[in-house]
């Protein structure tokens, strides 16, 4: 037992503590900002974040207090510590509802890890292992969120890493010259490299300073690399819990509620549930900013309004495709409805099945989605068309003839369900081919228009589509003339009432949003023979590119065009995104840097709601932390190095009194400063002056005793110096 405690002891024994408190401040800055990384991207508990921020710096004195100390009641603690936070996270993965539900223990872990080895950080070495797996933090944070604040974090980490990565290897570097100056065995850390390269290294202190920047390089490299690949590799590794059997995907389960009491459309944002319509008058419907008025029974094209960047939905797609809500067929002049009014059968299953109809030579690739509500939304299944198989709580779901999916399952905060769809991959040019074959439902509704479409936009329809001979290929004229003849924007001349508001679009105004440039496509496609119809949902949103998740806000509510194209089926077309801008429409570079601020405003205020005024206040004294190491590393960086030698000290001292030519002998150099200097210590410029002598022409170096009382001497001298001339002594 007693040897098992000695050879304890010796694999704990501190053989060289680090002493610089610069690199100790700069590394604790990293890890609290990889901390707020995971903080800010929502990818690790609110708690343990916190307590992270306010131990971290607890953890960094007890080992600047410790670091002479093997410290074996710490790591024994430590290890307890890190056993129950083991526990913790097979205990949360067990109780993962989702994928996205995972991240959040493996995060804890990380960051529980990162707190308990910051009590035991003696040596170089402990501070570079706690600087590489910081950026593991870092990754995973990025695989919550993409927003600015985000970015700026990275910025802030990249810049105090790097400095914490010099002064590593400034530190081996001068071990390296005191072990080779004193002619003793290199310890295995320095043989082999302080990240693996092997070191080398002038005898002489400071001589290796030109090769410091490309080996610091070389090391922030492969630590880089090393932490993007753990990073990898713990999504890789996420546990896929789907509260049920192997096979399915992620889905929650039902709220306490329970269903609704049907799956006709019920959206909670609008007025009566969306299931208003205007009334014979000329006043459109009112615009709402909780809810999306696409999203209803109605959709009036004189309703106008800017909606908010509230996020609506999380979707974990491989590809980004609009996300289909509704489908319209019938157009009145004023707008869109839908003439099946009749809720159909629910389908039930797990997962739910459709068939959609099936095209002989289409190609196509089938992919999931699994979509979380952040907004409470109405009771639709979205996903990119066509949804083939569903997984929700509600085990059922009602396919509407037009393509429209609903459900019975409520759509509140934190609903998950997942989707499989089938998307058509056909190239353009065998789709100008396709002419034979028609729509579901027959033809006629697809083609039906009001009395109220002018003969002048008839007459545009046949003259766009007049050299088209396919569906697909009218559809790319009508969509091109479009983009040449018409504008986007949210602030357009009012539409008036009384008119037709396609024609009042193509002929008057020529400037709307998105719902009158989809709708008019729609009129012109009808009215060429072309069978199509007025879709509403969202685009896909921006994607976070190492989760693969797109996050859809409420702004990303959208209107497009589906057109029928023989052995293809319905083919989506937006026209919007071939509409340029109006002039004077928000799109300039000040107009976009003013979002981005009220964005990072925004999240500001979403983080102050998440951890409340006392993690606030903690946050806020991490970020003080942040900006104490910003100074210190300003300082470190603007200070000249130290000097190497004991002459080089005195000369740095006395720059201010005699100037050193570079011709000049270090002992012409002294004889110059005693006749300028002459009540400087004799006997102390006599050991600096054979200090140096003995560096520059001895085979051997000065023995440690001497080196000892050269750098007291020259210590003396330089503040003999710094003081000036002594007054004479009073009697």
């Amino acid at each position: 037992m007693g040897r098992l405690i000695d050879a304890v002891q010796e694999v704990n024994r501190t053989r060289r503590p680090e002493h610089d408190p610069v690199l100790r401040i700069l590394v604790l800055a990293a890890v609290e900002v990889s901390v707020l990384a995971v903080l800010v991207g929502g990818t690790a508990p609110v708690d343990v974040s916190l307590a992270a921020l306010v131990l971290l710096p607890v953890g960094a004195w007890v080992s600047w207090r410790r670091r002479h100390g093997d410290n074996l009641g710490i790591k024994a603690a430590l290890t307890i510590g890190a056993v129950w936070a083991l526990r913790e996270f097979f205990v949360g993965v067990q109780t993962a509802q989702t994928v996205d539900d995972t991240r959040l223990p493996l995060a804890a872990l990380f960051v529980t890890v990162q707190v308990l080895h910051g009590f035991d950080l003696p040596q170089r070495r402990d501070l570079g292992f706690t600087l590489a797996s910081s950026l593991t933090l870092v990754t995973l944070g990025a695989t919550g969120t993409h927003a600015g604040a985000f970015g700026a974090l990275v910025v802030v980490y990249v810049a105090l890493a790097t400095a914490a990565l010099v002064l590593v290897q400034r530190s081996a570097s001068r071990e390296l010259a005191e072990h080779v100056a004193a002619g003793d065995a290199l310890p295995s850390e320095l043989a082999s490299g302080v990240l693996g390269e092997a070191v080398t290294c002038d005898p002489v202190p400071g001589d290796d300073r030109p090769d410091a920047v490309s080996r610091v390089a070389r090391h922030t490299g492969r630590a880089v690399l090393a932490a993007l690949l753990a990073g990898v590799a713990a999504l890789a590794l996420l546990p896929r819990v789907d509260s049920g059997s192997l096979g399915r995907l992620p889905f929650s389960e039902l709220p306490g509620a329970g269903l609704l009491a049907s799956g006709a459309l019920d959206n909670p944002g609008l007025p009566g549930g969306g299931n208003q319509r205007p009334d014979s008058g000329d006043a459109p419907l009112a615009f709402s900013e909780s809810a999306y008025f696409g999203f209803a029974e109605y959709v009036d094209l004189r309703t106008v309004g800017e909606l908010p960047d509230t996020p609506v939905l999380r979707v974990r797609s491989p590809i980004g495709r609009p996300w289909r809500g509704m489908v319209f067929d019938s157009y009145d002049g004023r707008g869109w409805t839908r003439s099946e009014t009749e809720l159909p059968e629910p389908t039930f299953g797990l997962p739910v099945r459709f068939d959609p109809p099936a095209f002989p030579g289409r190609q196509v690739r089938t992919f999931t989605q699994t979509i979380e509500v952040l907004t409470p939304t109405p009771n639709l299944i979205y996903g990119a068309a066509d949804v083939t198989r569903i997984w929700i709580a509600g085990q059922s779901a009602n396919l509407w003839a037009d393509g429209t999916i609903s459900t019975s399952t409520p759509m509140d905060q934190g609903t998950v369900y997942s989707v499989e769809s089938v998307l058509s991959t056909t190239p353009p040019a065998q789709l100008r081919g396709m002419d034979d074959g028609l729509p579901p439902q027959g033809e006629q509704l697809w083609l039906a228009l009001p009395d109220t479409v002018t003969a002048r936009t008839r007459e545009l329809a046949q003259e766009l589509t007049a050299d088209a001979d396919t569906p697909y290929a009218k559809a790319e004229a009508v969509e091109a003339w479009l983009g040449d003849n018409v504008a986007y924007s949210l602030e357009g001349p009012p539409p008036p009432g009384g008119v037709d508001q396609v024609d009042d679009f193509l002929f008057e105004r020529q400037v709307g949003w998105c719902e009158p440039i989809a709708s008019s496509m729609v009129v012109l496609l009808r009215a060429a023979d072309v069978p199509a119809r007025f879709v509403t949902g969202f685009q896909p949103g921006d994607q976070n590119p190492l989760s693969r998740v797109w996050d859809v806000r409420m702004s990303d509510a959208h209107a497009w065009v589906e057109v029928w194209v023989p052995g293809n089926g319905w083919t989506a077309f937006d026209p919007t995104g071939a509409v340029p801008l109006a002039d004077g429409a928000d799109g300039g570079s000040s107009v976009l840097a003013l979002r981005w601020l009220d964005e990072l405003g925004e999240q500001a205020q979403a983080l102050y709601a998440r951890l409340g005024p006392a993690g606030s206040a903690t946050l806020a004294g991490s970020l003080g932390l942040l900006a104490a190491a910003a100074w210190l590393l300003r300082r470190r960086l603007t200070a000249p190095p130290p000097p190497a030698t004991p002459f080089a000290l005195l000369v740095r001292a006395a720059q201010e009194h005699v100037a050193r030519p570079d011709a000049a002998t270090p002992r012409e150099w002294v004889a110059s400063l005693r006749l300028l200097r002459p009540w400087l210590d004799a006997d102390s410029l006599a050991l600096v002056l054979a200090d140096e002598e003995a560096r520059r022409y001895r085979p051997e170096p000065p023995g440690p005793q001497a080196e000892a009382d050269a750098w007291a001497a020259a210590r003396d001298l330089a503040a003999a110096l710094r003081a000036g001339r002594p007054e004479p002594a009073r009697t």
